[in-house]
């Protein structure tokens, strides 16, 4: 029997749901948009990963009851848009400041981060939703990795992540990017856009790989970590593992009465009593 050589058996992807796979899948298309000039072979297998997300994520969304948003007092992405806004705006304002030597480390950690969350400024709250969710949570992973949790702290910008985690997760499942399934069997509807995704994804990995197998320069291996990071970042959740409930207690000795005397250690007869004899009266003699 002739062997198949092909992106669908050649690529192990991770098990993944359709969540994750939508997740992700919208993670590796907002990189893939923010590059201008590609080969033409990335360029086609990208643009067909691009459809079956979308396909994808309409399908989870039409599957999504109504109502499932945490209720807020204002709608999800218009919190995280100011939030980014407010994060932006301490950052710039800090950088501007005339250094000193009492202020040079915190306006060095200002520039620092702002270059990093802010290269095009707040340009990426204007994306389509579903990109925009996928630049945040870019961003987000940024801000967990140090040392700029202790960036943050020393701008004084570090109030404003836990609520902007918040409203992220919250747009999330407000517009069904994160919106978990119910258990059971995949349904229908949801079963081939998350196939597609998946056959999409395997030849986008090939597509990249072939380049930089060709590529001496190290330039299209360079590219190819830029462009499938979510996908090599990605840690399958843990296993559940069941709690063993605690052994029972050991049985307690009942407490010596009058009537019940505490048992004796076998060291503790006297010597030259048989086994089991009585024990001694108080002058010394066995008792009969």
């Amino acid at each position: 029997m002739a062997h198949v050589y092909d992106a669908q058996s050649m690529v192990d992807l991770p098990r993944l749901d359709a969540a994750t796979a939508s997740t992700m899948g919208t993670r590796l298309v907002t990189l893939f948009d923010a590059k201008k000039k590609l080969p033409a072979n990335v360029a086609s297998a990208g643009r067909t990963l691009t459809a079956t997300v979308a396909n994808l994520g309409s399908a989870l969304k039409a599957l999504a009851p109504s109502g499932e948003a945490p209720p807020t007092e204002v709608p999800p992405d218009r919190q995280e848009a100011s939030l980014w806004s407010a994060i932006e705006s301490v950052l710039a304002g800090i950088r501007r400041v005339h250094p000193t030597l009492e202020l040079a480390a915190k306006i060095a950690a200002a520039a620092k981060l702002h270059a990093a969350l802010f290269p095009d400024g707040l340009r990426f709250l204007r994306l389509p939703v579903d990109r925009r969710w996928a630049e945040t949570e870019r961003r987000l992973h940024q801000l967990g990795t140090p040392p700029m949790p202790t960036e943050l702290a020393l701008v004084g910008a570090a109030d404003l992540i836990p609520p902007l985690t918040k409203a992220h997760a919250a747009t999330g499942v407000a517009q069904g990017i994160t919106l978990p399934l119910p258990d059971g069997p995949v349904p229908p509807q949801v079963a081939k856009p998350l196939d597609d995704v998946r056959k999409a994804l395997r030849v986008y990995v090939v597509q990249l790989a072939a380049n930089a197998a060709l590529d001496e320069t190290g330039v299209a291996t360079e590219l190819q970590a830029a462009l499938l990071k979510p996908l090599t970042d990605y840690e399958p959740p843990a296993p559940h593992k069941a709690i063993s409930p605690p052994p029972p207690p050991p049985p307690e000795t009942p407490p010596a009465t009058a009537q019940t005397p505490a048992p004796q250690p076998a060291s503790a007869a006297t010597p030259g009593t048989p086994p089991g004899a009585p024990p001694p009266a108080p002058g010394g003699k066995p008792q009969p």
